[in-house]
């Protein structure tokens, strides 16, 4: 298999293990493209979910423009959690793409609670160290000097797993 393919496939199947952790817990699962005005679920996860990035929103004409899109957002109860995976299980170019994903998490995305999923053991160490770090300082900046109230967690897939059961398991509790 050439090394481009089994990066895709690996990180299709990182993907669905996502998509498998999300549906324990919630039954619909569509492409945001099906999405209806008369769809009426309070949970469901939606799969490949345009946003403009921070690239086209500097552009006025943008909008004739292929949109970028995340692999899923989450809605639970009215909450919106955008989520971006990134596998990478070999040396490679996915951890150089961690800034614009963060700045993407600050500046494009209208959900205030984003996670960015990494895993596969191949990014570079201090890539992973730098955006959860980076994350933490940005969040921190952003909702004292914007008024925001943004929320961007870096997670391997176990601790997302762990995360999703929490956010689902606060809902009960209240």
């Amino acid at each position: 298999m050439k090394q481009g393919t089994k990066a895709n496939f690996n990180g299709k199947t990182f993907e669905d293990s996502i998509e498998l952790i999300i549906h324990q817990q919630i039954d619909d699962v569509l492409f945001h493209k099906d999405l209806t005005d008369d769809f009426n679920k309070s949970s469901y996860l939606l799969k490949n979910v345009p946003y403009k990035s921070i690239y086209n929103k500097l552009d006025p004409d943008s909008t004739k423009k292929r949109k970028s899109s995340s692999e899923f957002v989450l809605v639970h109860n009215n909450i919106k959690v955008r989520i971006e995976a990134k596998w990478q299980s070999s040396p490679g170019s996915v951890d150089e793409k961690f800034p614009y994903v963060l700045l993407n998490c600050l500046f494009a995305y209208d959900e205030l609670i984003n996670i960015i999923i990494l895993d596969g053991g191949g990014y570079k160490h201090t890539a992973k160290l730098w955006i959860s770090k980076a994350a933490e300082f940005a969040t921190t900046f952003a909702n004292t000097f914007t008024n925001s109230k943004k929320q961007i967690f870096v997670l391997s897939l176990n601790e997302f797993g762990k995360w999703f059961d929490e956010f689902m398991k606060e809902d009960e509790d209240e």
